[in-house]
């Protein structure tokens, strides 16, 4: 059964990282991608459907009494919710799912003058400060 892939689906707007679980490989299935979240995880359930882990009891109590998801685990430290992807926002909205950074363009020029002496400076040029020596004159 084909999962969702939750980086081509959701991982322009939110953070996806690989499950803890998975080694580092290069190419890794879609079932082990995860939206890490405030209070919890969401991560491919199967098909069409996603899983909510959610770690708060206060927001897992919240959230119990929507008719869209479905309670596929309770325990003492957190509750685990199934889904179908159309309510995804609604679901990331609630659990807080970490979203990518963005800066606006205006933001990201005023970072660069601002940080412009804390720069690493350009290599000065050997010839001007009257080293003839090179690195590999130093090896031999």
């Amino acid at each position: 059964m084909e999962c969702i892939n939750l980086n081509s689906m959701f991982g322009e707007k939110y953070r996806i990282k690989k499950d803890s679980a998975i080694s580092n490989r290069r190419k890794v299935d879609p079932m082990y991608y995860i939206i890490p979240c405030k209070y919890g995880e969401i991560f491919p359930y199967g098909g069409d459907f996603l899983a909510a882990m959610v770690t708060s009891i206060r927001i897992a109590n919240e959230v119990r009494s929507w008719s869209e998801l479905e309670v596929t685990q309770d325990a003492d430290d957190a509750v685990i919710f199934k889904f179908h992807v159309k309510h995804f926002e609604k679901v990331a909205d609630r659990i807080m799912a970490r979203k990518k950074k963005r800066l606006s363009k205006e933001h990201r020029e005023k970072l660069a003058t601002s940080n412009m002496k804390f720069r690493f400076k350009p290599a000065s040029d050997s010839s001007k400060s009257g080293q003839d020596s090179t690195i590999s004159d130093m090896l031999v």
